[in-house]
């Protein structure tokens, strides 16, 4: 294989395992500086959010221009995106979450959003509520 036709470092499967420099803790594909403390504080916020939701939830962090923060229900059907300050990335700015079924994640059909993870819930749950109700007017008369 030519110089040429190698692939890219950045490319490659390892070129996303964090690297630690100092206070820089980011993966080589990702190189937007990721910090340890970043790392840390958003392991560190999704513990106690997992921990106040109830048994079954889980903390998710990963790296993608930054250290990112998610926090997924046991069945797999509700997954929350804990939205940071972009100015103050140690404050949490509110919640949202994604219902559907536990095959699809991440994302979902139904979307709500909140100043708590269980405002998130339950907008997105009134989203597919309301989304129930609609597809039961449709069908209603027809069989």
């Amino acid at each position: 294989m030519s110089k040429h036709s190698e692939p890219r470092p950045m490319w490659r499967k390892s070129s996303w395992t964090p690297v630690r420099r100092g206070p820089i803790f980011c993966s080589p594909a990702c190189g937007a500086g990721c910090t340890k403390a970043e790392y840390d504080l958003k392991n560190s916020c999704g513990a106690k959010i997992a921990g106040r939701l109830g048994p079954g939830w889980k903390a998710v962090v990963h790296e993608d221009g930054g250290w990112n923060l998610s926090v997924n229900s046991l069945c797999g059907r509700i997954h929350i995106v804990v939205n940071f300050h972009q100015k103050r990335r140690d404050r949490i700015a509110g919640y949202s979450a994604f219902l559907n079924s536990a095959d699809k994640q991440p994302g979902g059909r139904w979307v709500g959003h909140g100043k708590t993870p269980q405002a998130a819930i339950a907008g997105a749950v009134a989203q597919a509520l309301a989304s129930r109700s609609e597809i039961d007017a449709i069908l209603k008369g027809l069989v």
